[in-house]
C-alpha cells in the first residue's frame, strides 16, 4: 500500500532546473569546459554539482584543486539563492497535485539535490511548506543521485518503508536513484516516446491521479 509520495524539486515542483543549468554552464565555460545549459540538463539533471563538476574537470584533464571546485559550487549556490528569491516559477499543475495527494491523506516529502536553504526558499515562495512533512537534501547524505541515499533518508523521516513510497522525478539520475531505493517512480518527462528508467511516464502533472497511484 502506498503511504507517501516523495518529490524531486527542481523541474517537478519549481521550474528551476533551467536556472541551475544556466549557472553551471556559465561557471564551467569560464573555466575551460564548453557545455551548454541544455547539455547539463540532459546529462546531469538531479546530480550534485560537486560530483559532476569534479568528473568534468577530470575528463578534460584540467588542473584544478578540489578546494577550488568546492568554491565554484559554493559561489553557484549563492547565486542560485539570490535568483530564487527574485523568481520561483511553479511547474504547471503542482498546486492541484499537492492538494489531491494531501486530501487523500498521503504523506508528502521532498528529496532534492538542492541544498536545504534552496529547498526552503522554494517551498516558502510557493506557499507549500505546510504541505510537506519532510524536506531532504542530497547534501545531507554520503552519495548523491543516482545513489538511493537521499530517497531512503526521506522515507526514514516520513516513517514509511521504501516500497510504500512513490517518487516523482524529472531527471534520469533521480529515476535511477528511485529504482535503487526499491521505490516506484513516476517520470515527469517532455516526451513519452523516449526511454526513461521510470515505471510510468507523464508529460503533465494533471496525469498523476489517485487512480494512477493505485495502479503502482
Amino acid at each position: 500500500m502506498i503511504k507517501a509520495i516523495i518529490f524531486d524539486m527542481d523541474g517537478v515542483i519549481s521550474d528551476t532546473q533551467k536556472i541551475h543549468s544556466a549557472l553551471e554552464s556559465e561557471i564551467l565555460n569560464n573555466h575551460g569546459i564548453k557545455i551548454t545549459p541544455e547539455e547539463i540538463t540532459a546529462k546531469y539533471s538531479g546530480r550534485r554539482a560537486i560530483d559532476f563538476f569534479t568528473e568534468l574537470f577530470k575528463e578534460a584533464d584540467i588542473d584544478i584543486s578540489q578546494e577550488k571546485i568546492s568554491k565554484l559550487v559554493h559561489d553557484k549556490r549563492d547565486k542560485m539563492i539570490e535568483s530564487l528569491k527574485k523568481n520561483t516559477p511553479p511547474i504547471p499543475g503542482i498546486f492541484e497535485l499537492v492538494d489531491r495527494l494531501c486530501n487523500a491523506n498521503l504523506k508528502l516529502g521532498i528529496a532534492s539535490t538542492s541544498t536545504l536553504p534552496n529547498i526552503n526558499v522554494v517551498v516558502d515562495k510557493l506557499n507549500l511548506k505546510d504541505k510537506f512533512t519532510v524536506l531532504t537534501s542530497g547534501h545531507e547524505v554520503k552519495d548523491g543521485k543516482p545513489a538511493p541515499d537521499v530517497f531512503l533518508l526521506a522515507a526514514e523521516r516520513l516513517d514509511v518503508l521504501p516500497h510504500e513510497c512513490i517518487v516523482i522525478e524529472d531527471g534520469i539520475s533521480g529515476m535511477q536513484a528511485a529504482a535503487a531505493a526499491k521505490m516506484k517512480c513516476i517520470g515527469y518527462v517532455p516526451d513519452k516516446d523516449k526511454k526513461y528508467p521510470a515505471d510510468i511516464l507523464v508529460t503533465h502533472l494533471d496525469e498523476i491521479t489517485l487512480e494512477l497511484i493505485g495502479v503502482l
